[in-house]
Protein backbone atom coordinates (compact mmCIF):
# COMPACT_ATOMS: atom_id res chain seq x y z
CA UNK A 1 0.00 0.00 0.00
CA UNK A 2 2.97 2.51 0.77
CA UNK A 3 4.62 1.47 -2.69
CA UNK A 4 1.33 2.24 -4.03
CA UNK A 5 1.04 5.70 -2.54
CA UNK A 6 5.05 6.36 -3.33
CA UNK A 7 4.02 8.06 -7.02
CA UNK A 8 1.10 9.72 -5.84
CA UNK A 9 3.40 11.96 -2.88
CA UNK A 10 6.46 11.62 -5.31
CA UNK A 11 4.39 14.18 -8.06
CA UNK A 12 2.89 16.52 -5.10
CA UNK A 13 6.75 16.77 -3.93
CA UNK A 14 7.86 17.77 -7.26
CA UNK A 15 5.14 20.00 -7.98
CA UNK A 16 6.16 21.65 -4.73
CA UNK A 17 9.40 22.05 -5.66
CA UNK A 18 8.51 23.45 -9.45
CA UNK A 19 6.11 26.24 -7.75
CA UNK A 20 8.77 26.94 -5.25
CA UNK A 21 11.71 27.35 -8.56
CA UNK A 22 8.93 28.94 -10.26
CA UNK A 23 8.46 31.53 -7.27
CA UNK A 24 12.44 32.12 -7.09
CA UNK A 25 13.11 32.75 -10.75
CA UNK A 26 9.92 35.35 -10.44
CA UNK A 27 11.43 37.07 -7.77
CA UNK A 28 14.93 37.06 -9.34
CA UNK A 29 13.31 38.24 -12.97
CA UNK A 30 11.36 41.24 -10.98
CA UNK A 31 14.62 42.38 -8.80
CA UNK A 32 16.85 42.21 -12.23
CA UNK A 33 14.41 43.86 -14.56
CA UNK A 34 12.77 46.66 -11.72
CA UNK A 35 14.56 49.44 -13.40
CA UNK A 36 14.46 49.60 -17.59
CA UNK A 37 12.05 47.25 -18.54
CA UNK A 38 9.46 48.17 -16.08
CA UNK A 39 9.92 52.02 -16.77
CA UNK A 40 9.95 51.16 -20.03
CA UNK A 41 6.06 49.50 -19.79
CA UNK A 42 4.97 52.19 -17.35
CA UNK A 43 5.79 54.98 -19.68
CA UNK A 44 4.68 54.08 -22.99
CA UNK A 45 1.56 53.02 -20.65
CA UNK A 46 1.99 56.64 -19.69
CA UNK A 47 2.55 58.17 -23.06
CA UNK A 48 -0.80 56.01 -24.75
CA UNK A 49 -2.95 57.45 -21.71
CA UNK A 50 -1.82 60.63 -22.40
CA UNK A 51 -2.51 60.37 -26.19
CA UNK A 52 -6.02 59.10 -25.29
CA UNK A 53 -6.63 62.30 -23.12
CA UNK A 54 -5.78 64.27 -26.25
CA UNK A 55 -8.05 62.29 -27.97
CA UNK A 56 -10.75 62.67 -25.45
CA UNK A 57 -9.90 66.96 -25.08
CA UNK A 58 -9.92 67.53 -28.57
CA UNK A 59 -13.61 67.34 -29.55
CA UNK A 60 -14.22 69.56 -26.19
CA UNK A 61 -12.13 71.83 -26.91
CA UNK A 62 -13.09 72.41 -30.60
CA UNK A 63 -16.47 72.49 -29.05
CA UNK A 64 -15.86 75.00 -26.65
CA UNK A 65 -13.95 77.45 -29.70
CA UNK A 66 -17.03 77.04 -31.43
CA UNK A 67 -18.82 78.80 -28.74
CA UNK A 68 -16.95 81.03 -28.03
CA UNK A 69 -17.04 82.11 -31.81
CA UNK A 70 -21.28 82.11 -31.75
CA UNK A 71 -20.97 84.30 -28.94
CA UNK A 72 -18.19 86.94 -29.82
CA UNK A 73 -20.33 87.18 -33.61
CA UNK A 74 -23.82 87.17 -31.87
CA UNK A 75 -25.48 89.63 -33.66
CA UNK A 76 -26.32 93.11 -32.45
CA UNK A 77 -29.85 93.48 -31.92
CA UNK A 78 -30.47 96.86 -33.08
CA UNK A 79 -29.39 100.41 -31.57
CA UNK A 80 -31.31 100.39 -28.19
CA UNK A 81 -29.05 101.28 -25.14
CA UNK A 82 -29.70 97.73 -23.99
CA UNK A 83 -28.58 95.86 -26.77
CA UNK A 84 -25.46 98.50 -27.71
CA UNK A 85 -24.41 97.98 -23.93
CA UNK A 86 -25.04 93.92 -24.60
CA UNK A 87 -22.79 93.74 -27.02
CA UNK A 88 -20.21 95.70 -25.60
CA UNK A 89 -20.34 93.39 -22.84
CA UNK A 90 -20.47 90.25 -24.51
CA UNK A 91 -18.39 90.94 -27.66
CA UNK A 92 -16.55 94.13 -27.35
CA UNK A 93 -14.81 94.18 -24.39
CA UNK A 94 -13.94 89.69 -24.69
CA UNK A 95 -9.70 89.74 -24.73
CA UNK A 96 -10.18 87.38 -27.84
CA UNK A 97 -12.43 90.20 -29.36
CA UNK A 98 -9.26 91.86 -30.91
CA UNK A 99 -7.61 88.52 -31.21
CA UNK A 100 -9.75 86.29 -33.33
CA UNK A 101 -12.95 88.40 -34.76
CA UNK A 102 -11.39 91.74 -35.89
CA UNK A 103 -8.31 89.88 -37.71
CA UNK A 104 -10.51 88.64 -40.11
CA UNK A 105 -14.14 90.55 -40.14
CA UNK A 106 -15.95 94.00 -39.26
CA UNK A 107 -18.97 92.38 -39.32
CA UNK A 108 -20.16 94.00 -36.00
CA UNK A 109 -18.82 97.45 -37.25
CA UNK A 110 -21.02 97.18 -40.78
CA UNK A 111 -23.74 96.06 -39.03
CA UNK A 112 -24.39 98.47 -36.98
CA UNK A 113 -23.44 101.17 -39.83
CA UNK A 114 -25.89 99.45 -41.40
CA UNK A 115 -28.31 99.88 -38.81
CA UNK A 116 -27.56 104.09 -38.62
CA UNK A 117 -28.31 104.19 -42.27
CA UNK A 118 -31.28 102.17 -42.37
CA UNK A 119 -32.72 104.44 -39.33
CA UNK A 120 -31.58 107.81 -40.58
CA UNK A 121 -28.93 108.30 -37.32
CA UNK A 122 -27.46 111.74 -36.88
CA UNK A 123 -23.34 111.99 -38.13
CA UNK A 124 -22.32 112.32 -34.32
CA UNK A 125 -23.69 108.12 -34.40
CA UNK A 126 -21.50 107.31 -37.39
CA UNK A 127 -18.68 109.54 -35.58
CA UNK A 128 -18.62 107.78 -32.14
CA UNK A 129 -18.95 104.20 -33.49
CA UNK A 130 -15.87 104.97 -35.87
CA UNK A 131 -14.22 106.30 -32.76
CA UNK A 132 -15.27 103.01 -30.92
CA UNK A 133 -14.08 100.89 -33.10
CA UNK A 134 -10.88 102.69 -33.72
CA UNK A 135 -10.16 102.47 -29.78
CA UNK A 136 -10.47 98.40 -30.52
CA UNK A 137 -8.40 98.34 -33.50
CA UNK A 138 -5.10 99.00 -31.28
CA UNK A 139 -5.32 95.99 -30.16
CA UNK A 140 -5.40 94.10 -33.63
CA UNK A 141 -2.15 92.43 -34.50
CA UNK A 142 -2.64 92.28 -37.94
CA UNK A 143 -5.74 92.78 -40.27
CA UNK A 144 -7.11 90.53 -43.19
CA UNK A 145 -7.30 92.43 -46.83
CA UNK A 146 -10.49 91.04 -47.08
CA UNK A 147 -11.76 92.42 -43.76
CA UNK A 148 -10.49 96.07 -45.11
CA UNK A 149 -12.12 95.28 -48.87
CA UNK A 150 -15.44 94.17 -47.05
CA UNK A 151 -15.51 97.41 -45.26
CA UNK A 152 -14.98 99.68 -47.60
CA UNK A 153 -17.76 98.58 -49.64
CA UNK A 154 -19.67 99.04 -46.36
CA UNK A 155 -18.75 102.69 -46.90
CA UNK A 156 -19.80 103.53 -49.99
CA UNK A 157 -23.21 102.50 -48.98
CA UNK A 158 -23.99 103.65 -45.78
CA UNK A 159 -21.97 106.37 -44.93
CA UNK A 160 -21.37 108.87 -47.94
CA UNK A 161 -24.46 111.19 -47.65
CA UNK A 162 -23.24 111.73 -43.41
CA UNK A 163 -20.13 113.38 -45.59
CA UNK A 164 -21.62 115.74 -47.64
CA UNK A 165 -21.64 119.92 -47.20
CA UNK A 166 -24.64 119.77 -44.79
CA UNK A 167 -27.51 122.51 -45.01
CA UNK A 168 -29.73 121.48 -41.78
CA UNK A 169 -27.10 123.24 -39.70
CA UNK A 170 -27.35 126.30 -41.70
CA UNK A 171 -31.50 125.49 -42.32
CA UNK A 172 -31.86 125.59 -38.09
CA UNK A 173 -29.55 128.64 -37.68
CA UNK A 174 -31.99 130.45 -40.32
CA UNK A 175 -34.83 129.63 -37.91
CA UNK A 176 -33.50 130.61 -35.11
CA UNK A 177 -32.03 133.80 -35.90
CA UNK A 178 -35.51 134.71 -37.50
CA UNK A 179 -37.19 133.90 -34.28
CA UNK A 180 -34.02 135.86 -32.43
CA UNK A 181 -34.83 139.16 -34.47
CA UNK A 182 -38.14 139.30 -34.36
CA UNK A 183 -38.39 138.84 -30.58
CA UNK A 184 -35.44 141.52 -30.26
CA UNK A 185 -37.05 143.82 -32.42
CA UNK A 186 -40.90 143.87 -31.24
CA UNK A 187 -39.40 144.61 -27.47
CA UNK A 188 -36.13 146.86 -28.12
CA UNK A 189 -35.92 148.33 -31.73
CA UNK A 190 -38.27 150.95 -30.89
CA UNK A 191 -37.84 151.81 -27.84
CA UNK A 192 -33.64 151.43 -27.88
CA UNK A 193 -32.11 150.63 -31.15
CA UNK A 194 -28.68 150.11 -29.77
CA UNK A 195 -30.18 147.98 -26.90
CA UNK A 196 -31.83 146.08 -29.67
CA UNK A 197 -28.24 145.64 -31.74
CA UNK A 198 -26.23 143.93 -28.03
CA UNK A 199 -29.19 141.86 -27.52
CA UNK A 200 -29.51 140.88 -31.02
CA UNK A 201 -25.58 139.88 -30.75
CA UNK A 202 -25.78 138.04 -27.81
CA UNK A 203 -29.24 135.85 -28.83
CA UNK A 204 -27.32 135.16 -32.07
CA UNK A 205 -23.77 134.44 -30.85
CA UNK A 206 -25.55 131.73 -28.07
CA UNK A 207 -27.63 130.41 -30.44
CA UNK A 208 -24.41 129.69 -32.69
CA UNK A 209 -22.79 128.38 -29.86
CA UNK A 210 -25.31 125.79 -29.02
CA UNK A 211 -25.53 124.44 -32.24
CA UNK A 212 -22.02 123.99 -33.29
CA UNK A 213 -21.74 122.43 -29.83
CA UNK A 214 -24.62 119.64 -30.98
CA UNK A 215 -23.28 119.23 -34.48
CA UNK A 216 -20.98 116.89 -35.46
CA UNK A 217 -19.32 118.80 -38.66
CA UNK A 218 -18.59 116.43 -41.76
CA UNK A 219 -15.14 116.76 -41.77
CA UNK A 220 -15.18 115.94 -38.09
CA UNK A 221 -16.24 112.22 -39.34
CA UNK A 222 -13.84 112.56 -42.74
CA UNK A 223 -11.26 112.84 -40.16
CA UNK A 224 -12.28 110.27 -37.72
CA UNK A 225 -12.59 107.52 -41.21
CA UNK A 226 -9.04 108.91 -42.47
CA UNK A 227 -7.40 108.19 -38.71
CA UNK A 228 -9.65 104.68 -38.84
CA UNK A 229 -8.38 103.79 -42.53
CA UNK A 230 -4.81 104.66 -41.67
CA UNK A 231 -4.84 102.28 -38.50
CA UNK A 232 -5.62 99.76 -40.52
CA UNK A 233 -3.86 99.38 -43.53
CA UNK A 234 -0.72 99.84 -41.06
CA UNK A 235 -1.77 96.06 -40.01
CA UNK A 236 -2.81 94.80 -43.60
CA UNK A 237 -1.76 91.31 -44.38
CA UNK A 238 -1.49 89.17 -47.18
CA UNK A 239 -1.46 85.56 -48.38
CA UNK A 240 2.40 84.78 -48.29
CA UNK A 241 2.10 81.73 -50.34
CA UNK A 242 0.09 83.67 -53.10
CA UNK A 243 2.33 86.85 -54.36
CA UNK A 244 0.58 87.61 -57.23
CA UNK A 245 -2.77 87.35 -55.86
CA UNK A 246 -1.19 89.52 -52.91
CA UNK A 247 -0.46 92.09 -55.51
CA UNK A 248 -3.82 91.84 -57.64
CA UNK A 249 -5.63 92.82 -54.17
CA UNK A 250 -2.81 95.54 -53.40
CA UNK A 251 -3.84 96.99 -56.65
CA UNK A 252 -7.70 96.95 -56.16
CA UNK A 253 -7.60 98.28 -52.58
CA UNK A 254 -5.84 101.11 -54.25
CA UNK A 255 -8.86 101.98 -56.73
CA UNK A 256 -11.07 101.68 -53.80
CA UNK A 257 -9.57 104.04 -51.91
CA UNK A 258 -9.88 106.88 -55.15
CA UNK A 259 -13.02 105.98 -54.51
CA UNK A 260 -13.60 107.33 -51.58
CA UNK A 261 -12.44 110.69 -52.44
CA UNK A 262 -14.68 110.66 -55.15
CA UNK A 263 -17.82 110.09 -52.58
CA UNK A 264 -16.18 112.64 -50.00
CA UNK A 265 -15.67 109.97 -47.66
CA UNK A 266 -12.31 111.41 -47.80
CA UNK A 267 -12.00 114.95 -48.15
CA UNK A 268 -8.67 115.58 -50.36
CA UNK A 269 -6.26 113.97 -52.83
CA UNK A 270 -3.14 115.00 -50.35
CA UNK A 271 -5.06 112.44 -48.05
CA UNK A 272 -5.71 109.76 -50.59
CA UNK A 273 -1.89 110.03 -50.88
CA UNK A 274 -1.09 109.89 -47.44
CA UNK A 275 -3.39 106.39 -47.30
CA UNK A 276 -1.20 105.26 -50.82
CA UNK A 277 1.97 105.73 -48.88
CA UNK A 278 0.88 103.46 -45.67
CA UNK A 279 -0.74 101.09 -48.56
CA UNK A 280 3.13 101.03 -50.64
CA UNK A 281 4.92 100.43 -47.12
CA UNK A 282 2.92 97.87 -45.83
CA UNK A 283 2.78 96.11 -49.00
CA UNK A 284 6.99 96.23 -48.89
CA UNK A 285 6.98 94.61 -45.92
CA UNK A 286 4.95 91.94 -47.06
CA UNK A 287 7.39 91.54 -49.86
CA UNK A 288 10.32 91.05 -47.61
CA UNK A 289 8.74 88.64 -45.62
CA UNK A 290 7.86 86.16 -49.47
CA UNK A 291 11.00 87.84 -51.00
CA UNK A 292 13.11 84.25 -51.06
CA UNK A 293 10.02 82.62 -52.32
CA UNK A 294 9.14 84.68 -54.94
CA UNK A 295 9.49 83.29 -58.89
CA UNK A 296 11.39 85.50 -61.23
CA UNK A 297 8.71 86.09 -63.50
CA UNK A 298 6.46 87.36 -61.00
CA UNK A 299 8.62 90.05 -59.73
CA UNK A 300 9.04 91.58 -63.28
CA UNK A 301 5.15 91.66 -63.90
CA UNK A 302 5.07 93.62 -60.80
CA UNK A 303 8.12 95.69 -61.80
CA UNK A 304 6.81 96.02 -65.29
CA UNK A 305 3.21 97.42 -64.27
CA UNK A 306 4.94 99.85 -61.73
CA UNK A 307 6.88 101.28 -64.75
CA UNK A 308 3.59 101.82 -67.05
CA UNK A 309 2.52 104.03 -64.01
CA UNK A 310 -1.30 103.45 -65.18
CA UNK A 311 -2.42 102.94 -62.01
CA UNK A 312 -3.47 105.21 -59.47
CA UNK A 313 -1.33 104.18 -56.81
CA UNK A 314 1.82 105.08 -59.25
CA UNK A 315 0.02 108.08 -60.88
CA UNK A 316 -0.74 110.46 -58.14
CA UNK A 317 2.38 113.14 -58.07
CA UNK A 318 3.63 113.00 -54.34
CA UNK A 319 3.32 116.30 -52.49
CA UNK A 320 6.89 117.33 -52.69
CA UNK A 321 8.70 116.18 -55.96
CA UNK A 322 11.99 115.74 -54.41
CA UNK A 323 11.03 112.55 -52.51
CA UNK A 324 11.34 109.07 -54.14
CA UNK A 325 8.18 108.22 -55.52
CA UNK A 326 5.88 105.18 -54.31
CA UNK A 327 6.50 103.28 -57.39
CA UNK A 328 10.36 104.01 -57.13
CA UNK A 329 10.23 103.04 -53.28
CA UNK A 330 8.38 99.34 -54.88
CA UNK A 331 10.63 99.03 -57.78
CA UNK A 332 13.63 99.38 -55.16
CA UNK A 333 12.22 96.39 -52.93
CA UNK A 334 11.18 93.91 -56.28
CA UNK A 335 15.25 94.52 -57.03
CA UNK A 336 16.02 94.00 -53.28
CA UNK A 337 13.45 90.39 -53.60
CA UNK A 338 15.79 89.07 -56.63
CA UNK A 339 18.83 89.33 -54.76
CA UNK A 340 17.43 87.44 -51.52
CA UNK A 341 15.94 85.06 -53.58
CA UNK A 342 19.73 84.46 -55.43
CA UNK A 343 18.74 85.13 -59.15
CA UNK A 344 20.90 87.59 -60.59
CA UNK A 345 20.24 86.62 -64.33
CA UNK A 346 16.57 87.76 -63.20
CA UNK A 347 17.85 91.02 -62.21
CA UNK A 348 19.30 91.56 -65.04
CA UNK A 349 16.22 90.60 -67.37
CA UNK A 350 14.17 93.93 -65.70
Amino acid sequence: MNMAKAPKYTNIFFNFNLILFACFVSIQTSATSHTLPQMSSNSTRERSNQHHRVIDVQPKVRYQEELLLDRLLAPIDGLSQHAIEQFIRVSYNHPKYAEVILPYSFYHLNQLLWLGYEQDQPRGYFNSIFALFHQKTKEVPSISTYALDDLIDVLQKTVYKQCQPDETLFKKLKTDFTGAIQGAFSSWFSASPDEFVDELASTVAQQANIAYQQHTHPHDLQAMILRFLEQIINKLTWDPSNPMDAWIQFKALGRKLEGLVELGLIQSMDELDDLYWSLTLRFGNYLDLVATSMLPSQIRTMHSQISKAKHPLFALEEQNECIVSKGERLKNKLMSCLFKAHTPAAFQAL
